[in-house]
């Protein structure tokens, strides 16, 4: 396949000490409270179920590379306040679960104040009972920019960026007999980033799908879609047509095996094509009353903030046990094949932790992380390091206090990939 007209440079962008972008950008917060002053007048429904965790998190921290450079690094004290609330609604039509924490922090020595958000919602409503349904997901976190670029879990402000992804779908669900039903819909996906350097877009997707049930262990989905996806700016629109099968099968109570098969056509405005199979599949197996391995592997197409459409692939083997003494590790191998651009980014890498909790007040957390990325066509690749420690105590019923430390290293062959950073904080999580 050709390259696409659109030509972009693949070094990373100068790093400034602020973040860009309209601040007053969509947000899930918004949308909450929408539902929360639907939920106002129907609280007194028959059948409710209602119930709403809030919590307040304070944290000091000592940061010795707040802008995660290699020479000339600027070290800060950053105070973090984040409220946080967990909200779940059911009745016998409409099912509501919102989970929204908002964060602000402020840099002493900056004198600067940041702030994000971190919120899922889901609706799932009965319009009319085995006919018409309406679902609507929505879900604001901060997201990389740029993956070849410098980042870490515990930075929020270099090289990341608030997004906010809404998902509309009314769809119609037809029970044909009690182990056959066809479902036709739509979904509207709309895609914001509080950066300018982010690539809004809508994607409107049709789909029809039919679903059958063998047994109780296996249920079967075949469907076919059309999506139209239209980014905002200059940039090459696509559609998209597919055809998957998807089964989950369940073995025996320690076994499940799931998984989905399909090809997807995809035509840029340009004239260009990509066409390719997509696959998720995977097993879990629970070898013990608090053991489980899980392995699976996928190759999905979705998009990216700045470099468009992407073929993600991942290879991964996961393995937790234990519960007063807990460990957990992860072996993965991804590959990220920007379509747009000619550019694949492959990352091979092992995460591992460690948790004792020896009494219902104490509990000690360990973690680490290796990943090594390499870059193409350009050839370039990087070690990036990571490690964390925390010690907590609940101190009352609902209050845990909690003392961490956060390590990151990154080594490579491009300037901006050498860099550590080291985090020293003492939090105090409430429940309210």
């Amino acid at each position: 396949m050709g390259k696409l007209p659109r030509v972009k440079e693949t070094t990373m962008r100068p790093l400034g000490r602020k973040p860009t972008g309209d601040a007053k950008g969509k947000n899930t917060f918004l949308v909450g409270v929408f539902f929360l002053c639907l939920l106002s007048h129907c609280h007194d429904c028959d059948g409710g179920e209602f119930s709403i965790s809030p919590s307040l998190t304070l944290r000091e921290e000592y940061d010795d590379n707040i802008f995660l450079t290699k020479n000339d690094k600027v070290n800060d004290f950053v105070t973090r306040i984040t409220p946080s609330v967990n909200l779940t609604y059911r009745t016998p039509i409409w099912d509501l679960i919102l989970h929204e924490k908002f964060e602000w922090w402020y840099y002493a020595k900056e004198h600067d104040s940041q702030n994000s958000n971190d919120a899922n919602l889901s609706s799932k409503l009965t319009v009319i009972k085995n006919l018409l349904y309406f679902d609507v997901t929505d879900t604001y976190s901060n997201v990389v920019l740029n993956p070849r670029g410098p980042s870490t879990p515990n930075n929020l402000t270099v090289n990341k960026t608030d997004s906010n992804t809404l998902n509309a779908n009314p769809y119609m669900k037809y029970q044909l007999d009690p182990a056959t039903a066809v479902l036709a819909g739509y979904t509207y996906t709309n895609i914001w980033y509080r950066s300018s350097d982010g690539i809004n877009r809508q994607q409107h997707k049709g789909n029809l799908t039919l679903e059958h049930l063998f047994s109780e262990k296996l249920r079967t989905l075949l469907w076919v879609e059309y999506v139209a996806d239209r980014p905002e700016r200059e940039e090459p629109n696509n559609d998209q047509a597919a055809v998957i099968a998807s089964a989950v099968y369940t073995v025996d109570p320690r076994t499940k095996i799931d998984g989905t098969a399909g090809y997807r056509w995809i035509r840029f405005s340009g004239g260009q094509d990509h066409n390719e199979p997509v696959y998720n599949g995977g097993v879990a197996y629970q070898f013990a009353e608090n053991g489980q391995v899980e392995l699976r592997a996928s190759q999905l197409v979705s998009t990216s903030p700045t470099d468009g459409v992407v073929e993600n692939a991942e290879q991964k083997v996961a393995v937790n046990y234990g519960k007063s003494l807990a460990v957990n590790a992860t072996v993965y191998h991804r590959r990220n094949n920007y379509i747009e651009i000619g550019q694949t980014d492959k990352a091979t890498g092992v995460e591992a932790g460690l948790a004792y909790m020896p009494n219902p007040r104490t509990a000690y957390r360990i973690s680490g992380r290796y990943e090594k990325d390499r870059y193409l066509p350009q050839d370039n690749s990087r070690d990036i390091y990571g490690a964390s420690a925390r010690a907590e105590y609940k101190l009352a019923e609902k209050t845990v206090v909690s003392l961490t430390y956060d390590y990151n290293r990154s080594t490579g062959q491009v300037e901006t990939d050498n860099y550590t950073d080291n985090i020293i904080g003492l939090q105090l999580r409430i429940e309210l």
